[in-house]
């Protein structure tokens, strides 16, 4: 007897599964209403593979426009170019970059698989009723894993993107806002190097040592896990400064500090604050703050959200940065990693008869599955409204 007739349930066909099973499948592709939002999910190349796998992929008019991908591009690739969002949302599978809004609940399709990030702060009561009364099944990109479930593909993609990206945000600050005079990095004969601190030594810490290091500058690395800082070294392969995260060190350090990188990151909400206002007063003038953590609330007191119109303030006559989506900053780099990640998983679950499948045999792509069928499955959105996440191996079994 096997566990859906111990537990006295039914196996359920859906009508996503028969569609998928019959490989009549349709991928819609919405255009970010976000002006911080300049990157999309899939890109004309592989929206070519998805159509040559059998898909039928519809792409709202402009989606790729901000990322450097045109439309005509896309109906090059086969894809049906279309202002209709009605017949969008229609589709058997809908993929967004933006995080699901009320619009998202109110015109989603029943039964629809729907891919897009997971923001819990904005996810209330109304969205999930409206989902769940949909039975729609949801996956958030930064809840994916690798196969073998050791890392987070899209969390560690853009992550790699915003360490890059903060050096050449910090770049651009020391050379084209300072009224004393622009500066570069280092790397040349007979000029001091800049000096950058940053703080964190995970992989946003990381990359940003790399692309510092690569620039010329003296880097200085200070974590509160000494076994991080020992693998940072080895990656980055340059001759860093490393030091566990000290209140009166930092102190110290920042008097003679041009750029600090504020790459903190919590487990439990949000990051530490380990620079001080009266300390971001005594740093030089023109100096530069890149606070990555902004989106946790920020690592460095001073630490205000900018916009990609107006990425930088000044105060106490020190550069502050404070976009919570750096990688959109760096919009077609972006999709291109998103794309690279999404469009290969969408074309493998043809050989699975469908994503229901591939969940159930990809254990990495089921950690991404938040809401099965309308029922909530991840344990952090279950504990926001007082639920209990239901096993997803049992609807697995339950619900083929």
């Amino acid at each position: 007897m096997g566990l859906t007739s111990k537990l006295g349930l039914q196996p359920l066909e859906s009508p996503s599964l028969v569609a998928e099973r019959k490989g009549s499948l349709d991928i819609g592709i919405l255009k970010s209403t976000s002006s911080e939002e300049k990157r999309v999910v899939l890109t004309p190349r592989n929206v070519e593979m998805l159509t040559a796998d059998g898909y039928r992929v519809l792409v709202e008019i402009g989606a790729g426009k901000r990322a450097g991908f045109p439309d005509n591009l896309y109906a090059e690739a086969g894809a049906v170019i279309t202002s209709d969002i009605k017949e969008i949302y229609k589709s058997h599978i809908l993929l967004k970059i933006c995080p699901l809004d009320e619009r998202d609940a109110d015109n989603a399709s029943q039964e629809q698989i729907i891919i897009s990030p997971l923001q819990l702060s904005s996810f209330d009561t109304s969205l999930l009723d409206k989902l769940a009364k949909k039975k729609v099944t949801a996956l958030a990109f930064e809840f994916f894993r690798s196969r073998e479930g050791r890392s987070f593909p899209f969390v560690k993609a853009m992550s790699e993107i915003a360490g890059y990206a903060s050096i050449f945000l910090a770049s651009e600050a020391l050379g084209q806002r300072n009224e004393s005079g622009g500066k570069l990095f280092g790397g040349l004969n007979g000029v001091e190097p800049i000096n950058v601190l940053i703080l964190g030594a995970g992989i946003v810490g990381r990359y940003a040592a790399r692309a510092a290091r690569g620039f010329g500058a003296t880097v200085m690395v200070m974590d509160d896990d000494i076994n991080k800082l020992s693998k940072l070294q080895d990656h980055v392969g340059e001759q860093l400064f490393t030091n566990i995260l000290d209140t009166q060190l930092i102190a110290k350090t920042l008097e003679n500090t041009d750029v600090v990188i504020g790459a903190l990151h919590s487990k439990t909400g949000r990051s530490p604050i380990v620079i001080s206002e009266h300390m971001v007063a005594n740093m030089k003038s023109g100096s530069v703050v890149i606070d990555v953590s902004i989106d946790q609330g920020g690592c460095i007191e001073t630490s205000e959200i900018t916009s990609h119109e107006q990425p930088f303030q000044s105060i106490h006559d020190v550069w502050h940065c404070g976009l919570t989506n750096i990688p959109s900053r760096f919009s077609k780099t972006a999709s291109i990693a998103i794309s690279h990640l999404l469009g290969p998983m969408l074309s493998r679950s043809m050989d699975y008869g469908g994503i229901h499948h591939l969940m159930q045999e990809d254990n990495g792509i089921a950690r991404g599955v938040y809401m099965y069928r309308g029922q909530v499955t991840q344990s952090a959105l279950a504990r926001r409204f007082n639920l209990k996440a239901t096993d997803l191996s049992i609807l697995f079994t339950t619900l083929r």
